[in-house]
């Protein structure tokens, strides 16, 4: 275990995490027991106020795991001094140690943050509905969520208390003269780039994702061709592709020329070292996720259609800001 500050913060909000995510279980649970025990009005006016204690609860969990998410790398990167005489020189290189658990870690963190954005939406289709139906799913939902962030939490408790001394490790330029040497490829990526990191298809295809949020958005009633399950499906499947083709393009291009290092493909660094590109990652995958959670949503439109109508119009400019943001913020610092 490395001892430092950052070291303290990641435990200090991996155990709130864990902590709030196992009371939120057995709030959620007990709310969700209660609603199927009985489904008269007097019942559901008396859960009202488990509701709130419920939103709130998820509330703060959300929020310190949203927080957790950059003070990862951060963590990652105050690693670097201690483990350097192991080969490592970035935190690229700190990943490369343990990186099965590190890349555990990676991936749990945006797709439970994704959960909590989804959460929030059953939420407000319940406030503004009214309908019965929903305080139970979204009480479901609640125990799964809960049960994640606890689980995530646990996760990233391991991988601090965890001994990382005595491994010899490749950093990231050493990484891909290795594997260029190795496979005999003039590019060679820490993780294998799909869409090959192209500038103008990165432009091209956040535009697009825009363009098609914004006519989303502004569908004016529930037979347009931007309401059908197809056009819904279709978006979905373009932000998956946009998120592809931003991460190649920022591995193999962004990080270059913003960090002035040629042959340094290495995001880890790129957002530790800019703080804008960090919050451009975050509106990138807020925004893209926009285009799938109205997917979700779908199922109940025969409960409340004008009020899903609503929340996915939101929900779709949400996106396209987000997106437009997001690119408008990589095209400054690589002007």
């Amino acid at each position: 275990m490395i001892f430092n500050p950052w070291t303290v913060s990641a435990l200090f909000l991996a155990s709130i995490g864990l902590a709030l995510g196992l009371i939120a279980v057995a709030v959620a649970a007990h709310g969700w027991m209660r609603g199927r025990s009985t489904s008269s009005r007097a019942s559901i006016e008396a859960g009202e106020d488990h509701g709130h204690l419920l939103v709130i609860l998820i509330g703060v969990l959300g929020l310190v795991r949203l927080l957790a998410w950059p003070q990862f790398y951060l963590l990652l990167e105050s690693y670097v001094p201690e483990l350097a005489p192991f080969g490592v020189m970035c935190a690229f290189g700190v990943t490369r140690i343990e990186p099965a658990l590190v890349a555990a870690i990676e991936l749990a963190k945006p797709l439970l943050l994704f959960g909590f954005g989804f959460w929030w939406l059953v939420v407000l289709l319940e406030r503004r509905s009214g309908h019965a139906g929903f305080v139970s799913a979204r009480n479901r939902m609640a125990v799964a969520l809960a049960l994640c962030a606890a689980a995530e939490s646990a996760l990233e408790m391991i991988y601090v208390l965890r001994d990382k001394g005595g491994h010899s490790v490749t950093c990231c330029t050493q990484f891909l003269d290795t594997e260029a040497a190795r496979v005999g490829s003039s590019v060679s990526l820490p993780v294998p780039s799909i869409f090959g990191g192209n500038l103008a298809l990165y432009c091209a295809v956040s535009a697009l994702a825009v363009a098609c949020a914004v006519f989303a958005s502004r569908a004016p009633d529930a037979q347009s061709r931007w309401r059908t399950p197809a056009a819904a499906l279709a978006l979905a499947v373009l932000a998956v592709a946009n998120l592809f083709v931003t991460y190649s393009t920022w591995l193999a291009v962004v990080a270059p020329r913003v960090l002035g290092l040629p042959y340094h493909h290495c995001v880890y660094e790129l957002l530790t070292d800019t703080p804008a590109l960090g919050l451009a990652a975050v509106l990138s995958c807020a925004g893209n996720a926009c285009l799938l959670w109205p997917i979700g949503l779908a199922p109940w439109k025969s409960r409340a259609p004008e009020v899903v109508e609503r929340l996915q119009s939101s929900v779709y400019a949400a996106g396209a800001l987000a997106i437009a943001s997001s690119t408008f913020v990589v095209l400054v610092h690589l002007a």
